[in-house]
Order: C-alpha cells, then sequence, then structure tokens
C-alpha cells in the first residue's frame, strides 16, 4: 500500500506541476471576467456531476470485493451522462453570472460524458491498480496543458479554448485507464446490478452533495455581490492553496484495501504518509502565495494573504477526506444486503451528512457575511479576505470532530513525530519565504516567475525531506526504501 501511495503521489505531483500551468495559461490568456466564467463552469459542473456517484461509488465498492462489475459500471455511466449533460446546459442558462455569455459556459456540457466515463474505469481501476488512476490523471494534464498552449496561448480562443483543453484531458485519461482495466471491463452487462445502484442511488447522491456545496461558495458569491473580479481573486487564490489537497493521494489504496478485508493499522500508516506530504505542500503553498499568485496574474497579489487561510482549509479537509473514506472502508452494511433503513443507520449515510451540514452552515453565513461587507463598500479583495478567513474559521470544529469519531475506530498517527514534521516544514519554508521576496520581487510575467517559484519550491522540499531525516528514524527509513527501489529499477 505504501508502494502505491508513493507512486500515486509522484504522479500527483507532477499532475500539481501541469495543474499549475494549466491555470497560468488560462488566467493569463482570459480577462478578468473570463477567468471568473472559468471558475463559473467548474461550479456548475458539480452539480452536473452529481449523477457520477450513482455508478462510480457502488462500482468501487463492488469491484474492491472482487465482483465483476467493470462493464455495468461504464455502460451505466454512459446512459447517465446524456441527462447530465443536459442538465449541465440547463443550469448554465439559468445561473450563469450577469455579463457572462451562457452560450459558451454551455459549451463545457461535452466535458461531463468525458468526465463521467473517466470516472465511472477509474472507479474500477482502483480496485486493482489505485496508482494508475493517478498516472492517468497526470497524462491527461500533460495533454490538457498542450492543448492549452496552442489554443488560448497562440490561438486566442479564450474560454472555448479552456473548454476544449479540459474536454480532451478528461477523454485522454478515460482512454488510458480502459486499457488498464481492459480485463475488467469484459463480461455482459448486468443490468439488474445497475438497477440495484439506481435503487441505491440516494446514498451516493448523498454523497455527491459535498463536492456540490463545496463550489456553490462562488455561486454564493456572485449571486450576492455581481462581482466576477472577486471570483477571479478567489479562484486563484484556490489555485495555489489547492496543492496541499494533492497529498490525499499518498492515501489512494486505503478505501480499496480496508474494502477487500485489509488490516485497520493500514489507517495509521497510510494517514502518516498523507501527512508528511501535506505540511511540505500546505507550507509551500502558504510561503510562496505572493508570487505564485503574481505568476497567475499581478493583480491577483493583492489576495496572497487569503491563500495560507484557504491552504489551512484545504489542508484539513484532506485529513478528514482520508478519515471519512476509511470509516467508509470498514462500513459493511451493503455487503450484507441492509435495506434503506440500515443503509441510512451506516456510516455511508452519517458520515457525509455530517460534511453537509458543515457545507450548508458555512454557505449561509457566507452570504449573510458578504451581503454585509458589499453594503459597507468593502473591495473584491477585501471580501475574498473575508470569505477566507470563514471558510477557516467554520472548518475547524467539523475537522476535529471527524477526528474523534475516526479515532473511536482506528489508531491514528503519533502526535509528536506529526508535530515534528510540521515543524520541519514551517522551518524549510519559512526559509523559502524569507527568500522569495527578494529572488522573485523584480521578475514580471508568468515565464520569468514560474521557474523562479518551481525553484523554490524544490529547495524548499529538499530542505524539508533533508531536516525530517535528520530527526525522525521512520523519515530515514522510508527515504532509504525509496532510493533503494528507484535503483532496482533503474538497474
Amino acid at each position: 500500500m505504501t508502494h502505491s501511495g508513493l507512486v500515486s503521489l509522484g504522479a500527483g505531483t507532477l499532475t500539481l506541476g501541469l495543474g499549475l500551468a494549466f491555470g497560468v495559461i488560462v488566467a493569463r490568456g482570459l480577462p478578468a471576467e473570463g477567468y471568473g466564467a472559468w471558475g463559473a463552469v467548474w461550479a456548475l459542473m458539480a452539480y452536473a456531476m452529481l449523477a457520477d456517484p450513482v455508478v462510480s461509488y457502488w462500482a468501487a465498492r463492488e469491484c474492491s470485493r472482487g465482483e465483476a462489475a467493470g462493464r455495468t459500471a461504464l455502460s451505466a455511466s454512459a446512459a447517465l451522462s446524456g441527462a447530465a449533460a443536459a442538465a449541465y446546459v440547463a443550469m448554465s442558462y439559468a445561473l450563469s453570472p450577469q455579463g457572462v455569455d451562457a452560450a459558451s459556459i454551455a459549451l463545457a456540457a461535452a466535458i461531463v460524458p468525458a468526465e463521467m466515463a473517466r470516472r465511472a474505469v477509474a472507479s474500477v481501476t482502483l480496485s486493482h491498480a489505485p496508482h494508475a488512476v493517478e498516472c492517468a490523471v497526470a497524462a491527461g494534464s500533460a495533454a490538457k496543458v498542450a492543448l492549452a498552449l496552442a489554443l488560448v496561448t497562440h490561438m486566442g480562443m479564450g474560454l472555448e479554448g479552456a473548454i476544449v483543453s479540459a474536454l480532451a484531458g478528461s477523454a485522454a485519461g478515460a482512454a488510458i485507464l480502459a486499457c488498464v482495466s481492459r480485463a475488467r471491463l469484459g463480461g455482459a452487462i448486468e443490468w439488474a446490478r445497475a438497477r440495484r445502484w439506481l435503487r441505491m442511488s440516494w446514498i451516493p447522491a448523498w454523497h455527491g452533495l459535498v463536492p456540490a456545496l463545496s463550489r456553490s461558495d462562488v455561486i454564493v458569491f456572485t449571486i450576492v455581490t455581481g462581482s466576477l473580479g472577486g471570483v477571479a481573486y478567489w479562484v486563484a487564490a484556490r489555485t495555489v492553496a489547492l496543492i496541499a489537497a494533492h497529498a490525499e493521494r499518498a492515501g489512494s489504496a486505503l478505501y480499496p484495501s480496508l474494502l477487500a478485508g485489509g488490516p485497520r493499522g493500514a489507517v495509521r500508516e497510510s494517514l502518516s504518509l498523507v501527512l508528511y506530504a501535506m505540511f511540505a505542500l500546505s507550507a509551500m503553498a502558504s510561503a510562496l502565495a505572493v508570487p505564485a499568485m503574481r505568476a497567475l496574474g499581478e493583480g491577483y497579489a493583492a489576495a496572497a494573504l487569503a491563500v495560507p487561510m484557504v491552504a489551512a482549509v484545504v489542508s484539513m479537509r484532506t485529513v478528514a477526506n482520508v478519515l471519512s473514506r476509511a470509516l467508509a472502508g470498514v462500513e459493511g452494511a451493503d455487503a450484507e444486503g441492509a435495506g434503506a433503513a440500515g443503509l441510512a443507520r451506516s456510516r455511508l449515510f452519517s458520515v457525509p451528512g455530517l460534511i453537509i451540514m458543515q457545507r450548508a452552515a458555512y454557505l449561509a453565513a457566507l452570504a449573510v457575511t458578504l451581503a454585509a461587507l458589499a453594503a459597507s463598500g468593502t473591495g473584491d479583495a477585501g471580501l475574498v479576505m473575508a470569505w477566507a478567513g470563514l471558510a477557516l474559521a467554520m472548518q475547524v470544529p467539523h475537522f476535529a470532530h471527524v477526528c474523534a469519531i475516526a479515532r473511536r475506530e482506528f489508531a491514528l498517527v503519533d502526535a509528536r513525530r506529526a508535530a515534528v514534521h510540521a515543524a520541519c516544514a514551517a522551518a524549510a519554508f519559512g526559509a523559502v519565504h524569507a527568500a522569495s521576496g527578494p529572488l522573485t520581487g523584480g521578475l514580471s510575467g508568468a515565464t520569468a516567475i514560474a521557474p523562479a517559484v518551481a525553484a523554490l519550491a524544490a529547495a524548499g522540499t529538499a530542505a524539508y525531506v533533508a531536516l525530517t531525516c535528520a530527526v525522525d528514524p521512520a523519515t530515514r527509513a522510508l527515504v532509504r526504501g525509496i532510493a533503494r527501489g528507484v535503483w532496482g529499477a533503474a538497474r
């Protein structure tokens, strides 16, 4: 499981770099209103993708338990994707922000079937090769960046070019995963199984509300303030802060392992690896917030102080996601044939219910806060700072609650070791932050700033690994194991 987690983390690191490159291309290639519209595309996409978990949720659980559900999953996903794409088009005309061409946003409906196919095949691949899912994402990201350079930067296609690039990335990822899992996509289509998934669809639909609500803050902001400039600030800050979310890839093998009956002690090992990566990535995002935001666009640096707060929110959500998936992995109500009442009493329903309540309370508080600040004449940058502070304040109690629930089921990480790793990350990237101003302050343009940011990030990561190896024997053993594996593969 550690091997799979490390491969996933390595592929995720490549995806991270490619994703940031794509973010820079889109941010630089679109005006502020267009960049805000790009954020609206993905906010609306979360609603359209509510149909996806009906298939991918149950396929992942059943395939991990050894059932042959691959072809059924892909066929059922294709059947649902048409309705999901139509729903996206309807929402794009009904909910698109003022001043934005709804037809342009509606073009992104083509992404829905490609992304649903990718997720369906990914749920099958997760059961036997979880690291391949992240490798396919990295390959799709490479295709997306290459097309964005051609369409957005060189051909000036703007929002339409970004949409076509994203579509190509999803399609490429789906094709690669289909090749990896081709042996598990054969056989007959079991429509009885698909109908059973549909009858139980309220469970994954309940889960699907989490990403929909998580992205609804963009919709709340546009409705309350009527500003796309603030959305652009937020998208830029979130693009940088989401670096920390890539640490979750280190635990990619935990969920299928627990579903297959693996030991519960794996949670501690997997979570330790996730935290080790997360401390570095969160500190990296915070330390390099100003130059990274300047790389996206000089004007976005005004909201750089929001990045550390958003990074903290992302980090807590990452850990909560790992623990929530672990709790779902040891839940066997569905395997035991429980009815609706039994599923409603299980953690398949209660754990996402906690997240949904937290997100709903956050959105309500955000609407009230923004209305009050907008009425007082607060500018876009100030609104975004308040937005980030509120998100952080409301995430802390939920994070503590999920940790308390998980602690009753699993042995979690060694708090002392985690504190040492966090201190090492603060020291390493504190030095990077101090050096970033003199080294990047005189640079302008993404092509000048981005390489400097990448070099500083690499230096901070090397310092972090060196510090943790110096003070933690377990980290030294992990690094030696990685080095032996790489050397063996090279030979």
